[in-house]
């Protein structure tokens, strides 16, 4: 079915829950129930599609299929694909063929996805870890990904960060994870930049090989297999013997703004 409601193709690519329905998600942001209706064979099809295509797959038949042009802005590999034999097409008056640009970031399909990934592992972390303050997945929807979190104890980012490899999404494109404290934001790089530089041990680095990953993944030795990256960029925290770095925020106020002018105006009088 092609040429769907947005809301479809959203949730379609969403990491929701294995027991969640992305069509009860796709329905609820819609605020309708999904319209159904019959296809010339017989089956249950969305009634809004602009094109319908019905198909039989053909039983121990496949050919080599690709390469395609990726999101990671790289080709897939070539593939033996099932074969499907066309019983019947249908389609709308003059329908429109539904496409999108993909390729190296940003396109669109990283602006239309990036939040929808961040959302769904964000939500699966708070279940576990209320600690999480947010999760940025934007980047490739998940090959890199920021989370901040208010650290409890030295080594609690690490625990959440092995928490999000483990959910729908991280199991296959949680690839490289950043983990700041709540004082970042990790939307703003210039922040993370700076925990990374300010925060970060030769030890806060962790990198798991041999794990499951996407297969499109360009650095991959092995499609389908690669490394998880953990880096802990958050603050020191006991039993840690350091002290703590903390983000400097400038004061703010008509007080601070008051003392900033004396401040000139003496500056100014030096000078002259």
């Amino acid at each position: 079915m092609l040429g769907n409601h947005p809301g479809l193709a959203v949730f379609a690519a969403t990491p929701i829950g294995y027991e969640e329905s992305e069509y009860s998600y796709a329905s609820a942001m819609m605020g309708a129930p999904i319209r159904l209706t019959r296809s010339g064979n017989g089956i249950d099809i969305l009634a809004d599609s602009e094109i319908v295509i019905e198909a039989e797959m053909q039983l121990g038949e496949r050919v080599l299929e690709g390469p395609f042009g990726e999101f990671p802005g790289s080709y897939s590999g070539v593939r033996k694909a099932p074969i499907f034999k066309v019983t019947a097409i249908s389609h709308r008056k003059n329908p429109i063929f539904e496409n999108i640009y993909i390729g190296r970031g940003w396109t669109e399909h990283d602006t239309l996805i990036g939040l929808h990934t961040s959302a769904p592992i964000y939500a699966q972390l708070r279940q576990n870890f209320p600690e999480v303050t947010a999760v940025n997945a934007l980047y490739q929807h998940g090959l890199t990904g920021i989370i901040s979190v208010k650290n409890r104890m030295a080594g609690f980012a690490k625990t959440v960060a092995l928490r999000a490899l483990s959910t729908p999404h991280g199991v296959m494109y949680l690839k490289n994870l950043i983990m700041v404290d709540a004082d970042v934001d990790p939307f703003d790089l210039n922040q993370v930049m700076w925990a990374l530089s300010t925060r970060t041990r030769a030890d806060d680095i962790i990198v798991l090989p041999n794990m499951p990953a996407v297969p499109i993944d360009p650095s991959a030795v092995v499609p389908g297999k690669g490394h998880r990256l953990i880096i802990d960029a958050t603050s020191y925290l006991p039993p840690d013997p350091v002290g703590e770095a903390h983000l400097v925020t400038p004061p703010t106020g008509p007080d601070i703004d008051e003392l900033s002018k004396k401040i000139r105006a003496m500056q100014l009088g030096a000078v002259q």
